[in-house]
């Protein structure tokens, strides 16, 4: 085990790709900054000593507000390196059943003359600045036009605590749950972004039997680097998908066979496979709502398990999801732009579109390759 967690502890210095540190993926010519507003909800335990005002406990209650922040550009080689920061924060009433913060979000929304939210779920060993901050970004680099907000779980924060922010993220799935039903009843269109262990949450909260009927609560649900088992259990993909299928329009996945992170949490879960490793039970049993897209070649942090957030590539390519284009219309050129998508290869039906240059390195995929072979 020693080795493995030295290697997971290999992507803890702070570059341009480490996954804390927010910035944007695009360089529009001005090189400006990206303003965004990023409403959320939290069970944190609030703690104005730390960043973002919540520490890595869970809290007595429910926290609701809104964080303003800014996401700077990408960087010109040999520029200084400048992440997103918060600019503000406001604390607002959550309600009784999270109705307070979904009025809050439809105001959002109506402001900007729509009616959607995008939702974004973080994973593992992240604080709660650094997924508003996330949020923020995906929402400014998707070109998202609506209101934008994020859940935050109380994870630890500490690498070698995966046991504990796996208990903590399934304690706070009742809360999300609720949210999701306090969004729809509030007639918003909900789209869902989640990460890591972030997706076993969302896929939970949406298979929960407290949600009753069949009515649908999400419209997109976007999975990246999904940290959810796929052996033939309750609590595994298969069945949570079964029941949670109806609760969603369309569900897209992203998985990478060099995602360092998810061998590592396959030998912590007992040799159990993990959905954004090895995709194969979304290729089973959801043929019909489901995209599983094979990324990677993404560019990303060392262990290649952060490229959603850090890959131009990746994040045109779900643009196009939440503007509900086809996997197949990603196929083509659009508008002068390159596909995003190209067909797969002994696997997945698709994947990402990636330039040789962009791709990782030997040095990179060997060192992935190194941690997945002491994981196994």
């Amino acid at each position: 085990m020693a080795p493995v967690v030295l290697a997971a502890m290999l992507c803890g210095c702070a570059s341009y790709d480490d996954p804390y540190y927010v910035h944007s993926v695009w360089r529009p010519a001005d090189a400006s900054s990206a303003t965004a507003d990023v409403l959320y909800l939290t069970d944190r335990h609030g703690d104005p000593n730390f960043p973002g005002g919540f520490d890595y406990q869970r809290g007595g209650a429910a926290s609701c507000g809104v964080v303003h922040a800014v996401v700077p550009p990408a960087r010109l080689s040999g520029d200084p390196a400048i992440f997103a920061r918060e600019t503000g924060r406001e604390a607002i009433s959550c309600g009784a059943a999270q109705d307070g913060l979904a009025s809050a979000i439809a105001r959002s929304a109506r402001q900007k003359n729509c009616n959607s939210v995008l939702v974004f779920v973080h994973g593992f060993d992240t604080g709660f600045e650094t997924a508003a901050l996330r949020a923020a970004q995906l929402g400014s680099d998707t070109q998202w036009s609506c209101a934008v907000a994020a859940f935050s779980w109380s994870s630890s924060g500490q690498r070698d605590h995966y046991a504990e922010d796996r208990e903590r993220s399934t304690e706070a799935e009742p809360l999300f749950a609720k949210f999701l039903r306090a969004l729809a009843a509030s007639g918003l269109r909900t789209e869902i972004v989640a990460h890591s262990l972030g997706t076993r949450l969302v896929l939970d909260a949406l298979a929960s039997p407290g949600n009753g009927g069949s009515a649908p609560l999400a419209d997109r649900v976007i999975f990246a680097a999904a940290d959810i088992g796929t052996a033939e259990d309750n609590h595994a993909f298969s069945a949570l998908y079964r029941t949670a299928a109806p609760r969603f329009h369309r569900l897209t996945i992203y998985a990478s066979h060099e995602d360092a992170a998810l061998a590592i949490a396959q030998r912590l879960n007992h040799g159990i496979a993990r959905l954004g490793y090895e995709p194969g039970a979304a290729m089973r049993d959801g043929a019909q709502n489901i995209d599983v897209i094979d990324a990677s070649d993404a560019p990303g942090d060392l262990l290649g398990h952060n490229y959603f957030g850090l890959s131009h590539e990746m994040l045109a390519d779900m643009s196009l999801v939440l503007a509900d284009v086809p996997a197949k219309a990603r196929l083509e050129s659009r508008a002068n732009e390159v596909p995003t998508l190209m067909h797969g290869e002994n696997g997945p039906s698709y994947r990402l579109n990636v330039a040789p240059d962009r791709a990782p390195d030997w040095l990179t995929r060997f060192i992935r390759w190194l941690v997945t072979a002491f994981a196994g």
